[in-house]
């Protein structure tokens, strides 16, 4: 009920921001829907999402917190609120830092048109489900993307220090920095539409591949990752009919972007700005690297986990894709867009009950 209610007064805020007289409002629209989104994930009880009690007992025993095998980052932090307040102080903290820095995101690389669609695709991406499921990998997204728009302003080396600051909370952390190696190749090659293409396809066959089985297997050599040698969440559940259609799904929307990007570019016969702009370079690289993650590792929970760092590029993508359109169509497609994606986190949420955030509680029921 209260997931529900929530999207339905984010669609309503995204409807009234649409409305030419109150385009005034939209950064005040804006904010409402993200700290909607911040006070039902902050307000949250330890029952909700699959290891929030494992969270709290690590919170009332800080001590326990690196044999849990939790990074030193998010321990010291864990420690310092432990003796500085409650479990819900951390859930704020938390909470804030995210969805204030994804509020940032959404300003300076979306336009204002599709800053509603972005909030409502966070619901559609299940990246408001999955954040408190996993908290401190979601610490670590917000450091990441933090750090890249730093990046993007030619500040490299603080940006740098506050990647080296986010693996400290999760390790996975590393992989922002495939960003400018991915903008680099973007850059240098010739007919990047084609080379971009041909790895997506590869990404989306490898997803019918049996690979799970063999990382396991790796991962019994490893004593941190020990534990997930007979997770299910190892298991290979990709090939099933909705993820095939859905990685089928993203993989199209970034396939159809760069070469209607070409399209237009030769249309106009002008340089591409899309391609030679700084930060759209870096953006699409970001989406490419979310693209290419989502389709090879559907299915192993473990390694798809990766590819919450670059959602919110690949949100970006979507808007540019509408952007390319006419009006009429983008209403079509965005509409589209919306629909299958609530419905694809509808199975997932209510239906298969993943991410365990149902029911929903507060911290003081």
């Amino acid at each position: 009920m209260a997931y529900g209610l929530l999207v339905l007064i984010c669609c309503a805020v995204c409807l009234l921001m649409r409305i030419p007289r109150l385009n005034r409002f939209r950064y005040a629209g804006l904010m409402v829907m993200l700290a909607m989104m911040a006070a039902v994930s902050a307000l949250r009880s330890s029952d909700v999402g699959t290891d929030g009690a494992m969270y709290m007992q690590v919170f009332h025993h800080p001590g326990s917190c690196r044999r849990h095998g939790f990074e030193i980052g998010y321990c010291l932090t864990n420690y310092a609120i432990h003796w500085l307040g409650s479990y819900i102080v951390l859930l704020i903290l938390e909470n804030v830092l995210l969805y204030g820095i994804i509020g940032l995101f959404i300003c300076r690389y979306i336009k204002k048109r599709w800053w509603g669609f972005s909030c409502l695709m966070l619901f559609g991406t299940r990246t408001f489900f999955m954040a408190m499921n996993i908290s401190r990998q979601y610490i670590a997204v917000a450091l990441c993307m933090l750090a890249f728009m730093l990046y993007e302003r030619k500040h490299a080396r603080l940006a740098l220090c506050l990647v080296l600051l986010a693996i400290t909370f999760h390790i996975t952390s590393i992989v922002i920095l495939l960003i400018p190696a991915v903008e680099w190749w973007q850059r240098r090659a010739r007919r990047f539409e084609i080379q971009s293409t041909v790895v997506i396809v590869m990404a989306f066959a490898m997803q019918f591949l049996d690979y799970g089985g063999i990382i396991s297997w790796i991962a019994g050599f490893v004593p941190k990752y020990r534990h997930y040698q007979h997770d299910s969440l190892m298991g290979n559940t990709g090939t099933s009919m909705v993820w095939v259609l859905y990685t089928l799904a993203v993989s199209s929307a970034f396939i159809v972007y760069v070469w209607r990007r070409r399209k237009l570019a030769d249309c106009f016969d002008c340089e591409d700005e899309t391609a030679q702009s700084g930060h759209e370079s870096l953006l699409l690289a970001g989406a490419l690297i979310c693209v290419t993650m989502t389709d090879a590792f559907a299915g192993v929970d473990t390694l798809s986990r990766m590819s919450v760092f670059f959602v919110m590029f690949f949100i970006w993508l979507l808007t540019a894709l509408l952007s390319t359109f006419g009006q009429r169509v983008q209403i079509a497609v965005e509409l589209l867009v919306l629909a299958v994606s609530f419905l694809i986190c509808y199975r997932q949420v209510y239906v298969r009950g993943n991410f365990g955030v149902l029911p929903y509680k507060m911290f003081f029921e």
